[in-house]
């Protein structure tokens, strides 16, 4: 399999779930991670590497990868500069064939499942939501965000303003550069204004018709479904499990 690394900045309290996430991480013994936080992280996983910085040492090395000064108050406005990490930390991920990023609010299954030797043969951009894609790693494809179509990076990189670049921009720029790229919905999307867990891909008949409640069992992720009319059980897998704002799972 090509090799894939996943970057994983997260600066301040950490979530209650970090660890569970941190263990789904793991479990992708075939994908490496970086977490590059300021706290104080426990690693017990090959996969997983830790470099511990403060946010100012991270924007810096943000900052040198560009002849203008950025804007990078805070570490919400990250979520524009993800798209950038190819480029940025480019002397750190060299040797690998994908990059990637991903929230920490998840819990992935088997990403190997998914993100199959065939996907990454032929697309050079793989999902399309900020809480985890895959770029293709060579000096073209990292440069893409730079490109004059779509929104210009200059304006969202020298803005405090939030603007989302890396999920509403970058997969627009990727469409109007006719470059490949993989759109499948493979996960599960936590409502977060319901008390019940439930996937916001299904609709409210759906919903009433049946039972859902979801599975992780030794690295794999499933959605195991009771169909009330029929009585039948299903379950399929998936992989990963986002709950945006929910605590835990909650």
């Amino acid at each position: 399999m090509k090799k894939i690394v996943i970057i994983v900045p997260y600066f301040g309290n950490l979530p209650e779930n970090f660890n569970v996430f941190m263990n789904s991480c793991g479990r992708n013994e075939n994908i490496d991670f970086i977490f590059i936080s300021d706290n104080d992280l426990q690693i017990e996983f090959e996969n997983i590497s830790f470099w511990k910085m403060s946010f100012p040492e991270f924007r810096s090395i943000v900052q040198q990868a560009f002849d203008f000064p950025i804007a990078l108050e805070s570490p919400y406005k990250l979520c524009d500069y993800k798209p950038t990490y190819g480029k940025v930390l480019q002397n750190w991920i060299k040797d690998y064939d994908f990059w990637g990023y991903c929230d920490v609010d998840l819990i992935f299954g088997r990403i190997d499942h998914f993100v199959t030797e065939d996907v990454l043969q032929r697309y050079d951009q793989i999902y399309q939501y900020g809480h985890f894609m895959l770029y293709r790693n060579n000096e073209l494809n990292n440069d893409r965000f730079m490109s004059d179509e779509g929104l210009n990076y200059k304006k969202v990189f020298t803005s405090n303003r939030i603007y989302f670049f890396d999920e509403k921009i970058m997969p627009s720029k990727f469409d109007l550069l006719k470059v490949p790229r993989y759109k499948e919905r493979d996960f599960i999307d936590i409502d977060p204004w319901k008390f019940r867990m439930i996937d916001v891909c299904e609709n409210d008949a759906n919903r009433k018709a049946k039972t859902t409640l979801f599975e992780w069992e030794n690295g794999n992720l499933f959605k195991c479904t009771y169909h009330k009319k029929t009585g039948m059980i299903t379950k399929e897998e998936y992989l990963y499990i986002h709950f945006q704002k929910k605590k835990n799972g909650r």
